[in-house]
């Protein structure tokens, strides 16, 4: 249910977005030049953004299945605990 919910709100902001470009555009505060800039702006500031969270999710998730595993549990072994799906769940 939280990645449907995550892709329409995805959706929702991106529509969000053209909507408000265009207007900005049509009304001449912004030329299409100044658009296509600000979105190769906003396409980093995404891609940024995304990697940052994937980590975030991934090392969270890392470190809940160490906190399960019982001590002296090597890195390699969480590592694989992560990849066979029987990690953590968060």
């Amino acid at each position: 249910m939280a990645e449907l919910l995550t892709i329409f709100l995805g959706s929702l902001f991106r529509m969000v977005l053209i909507l408000l470009f265009g207007a900005l555009i049509e009304r001449g505060y912004m030329t299409e030049g100044q658009f296509a800039q600000l979105g190769m702006g906003l396409g980093g500031f995404v891609v940024v953004s995304a990697w940052t969270l994937y980590k975030r999710y991934h090392d969270r998730l890392k470190f809940r299945t160490a906190l399960e595993s019982p001590a002296g549990t090597t890195e390699a072994h969480i590592d694989e605990k992560i990849k066979n799906g029987t990690g953590a769940t968060l």
